[in-house]
């Protein structure tokens, strides 16, 4: 039996100079599996539940910290990342509503 999951992830890059070549800078990839199969994604109250453990899971694979005035560049690398992961995610929400939805 398969277990329904979405895969979050996304790459979390380090910024360096932007004259540097990119085969100098490695991208981290960082995923994390979101379990729904106790969620019925027919409903409202489902998806919420759903989105709310995809929030997190994206905080969790990008690293989100509070801000502090001194990390500017890791706080943009950070969002860059979440904004990836919720993209992703939101990709596969929207795929797994369908066939639940079919009965799948």
């Amino acid at each position: 039996m398969r277990t329904p999951t979405l895969a979050l992830a996304a790459a979390a890059t380090a910024m360096a100079g932007l004259a540097t070549p990119s085969f100098a800078n490695p991208v981290e990839v960082k995923s994390e599996t979101v379990a729904y199969s106790d969620l019925d994604l027919t409903t409202s109250e489902g998806r919420e539940t759903l989105e709310r453990r995809i929030e997190a899971a994206a905080k969790r694979v990008c690293s989100i910290t509070p801000p502090t005035a001194a990390d500017r560049t890791r706080r943009a690398d950070a969002n860059a990342c979440l904004a990836k992961a919720r993209a992703s995610a939101k990709q596969q929400l929207a795929m797994a509503t369908q066939d639940s939805r079919r009965g799948g």
